[in-house]
């Protein structure tokens, strides 16, 4: 016996694209399911990328450059000058710690994000300006006269005076700065920092002046300062200081009235 079956063509092709269409509806779903867990995960890598580059470049408290992206940024500057002249302005708040002391450590925080944002409105859009640590905050800015180096200066004390006045705060707060105008060619931004801070060192806890600017006999000065301490340290271990005890007479009576004490 020989048993024949007949099929029709059409019922043939009709199974057949059910099968296709499952098949074609499977594989978009396969595929939508890859893309969506690709799209997951290049999302996610640049959200760690971008907490990365926040923890690494922003500080976490003000929000603006932190230390390292203020360098960076300078130092590209820096690079690329060509006959552009800068100028380095490094200053704190000389009463910080009796601020904090005084207020609290959240007034001492939002002083900082307050001139963190005063910094943003003074400076220009080509001003590099950052939080370098704890009160210390760092401006490079293109230097064309000293006047515009003094001009944000005056602006930043005037506007937290302003501010902090809607506060009714009873405590003035005074700013240290120290100015140092980057040479032609100079690309070391450790030395105009330095340099910077040499000059603040001059009239910190002044408050006559609240900036400096840097010049050769400021480091001449500190160098002899330094050569006093370390001459006056060795003389202690080598106990080559003496005590003198020097007479004081009452001349009504003519007679001793006490004595002062001197270290030779």
């Amino acid at each position: 016996w020989d048993l024949i079956t007949v099929v029709s063509t059409d019922a043939i092709a009709q199974q057949s694209a059910i099968i296709i269409r499952n098949t074609v509806v499977m594989l978009s779903v396969l595929f939508l399911l890859f893309a969506c867990i690709l799209f997951y995960n290049m999302r996610q890598k640049r959200r760690n990328d971008l907490q990365v580059q926040k923890l690494a470049f922003i500080d976490n408290l003000t929000g603006i450059r932190n230390y390292n992206k203020f360098f960076m940024d300078c130092n590209s500057k820096l690079d690329t000058r060509g006959s552009k002249s800068y100028a380095v302005i490094y200053f704190d708040i000389d009463n910080f710690k009796i601020i904090n002391d005084t207020f609290g450590y959240d007034y001492g925080d939002n002083l900082l994000r307050l001139i963190a944002n005063l910094l943003g409105s003074v400076c220009g859009q080509n001003d590099i300006f950052g939080r370098l640590s704890n009160d210390y905050f760092g401006i490079m800015t293109e230097y064309q006269d000293d006047s515009e180096l003094i001009k944000i200066l005056n602006q930043i004390k005037n506007k937290i005076n302003e501010t902090l006045g809607q506060y009714q705060s009873k405590m003035e707060v005074i700013l240290s700065a120290g100015i140092y105008v980057i040479p032609p060619g100079e690309k070391d931004l450790n030395t105009a920092i330095n340099k910077a801070n040499m000059a603040r060192g001059t009239i910190k806890g002044q408050h006559q002046k609240y900036y400096a600017f840097y010049n050769e006999n400021i480091r001449n000065k500190l160098s002899e300062e330094k050569k006093i301490e370390g001459e006056i340290t060795e003389a202690l271990k080598k106990n080559q200081f003496k005590i003198y005890y020097q007479a004081k007479y009452n001349v009504n009576t003519d007679k001793m009235a006490g004595m002062e004490a001197l270290i030779r």
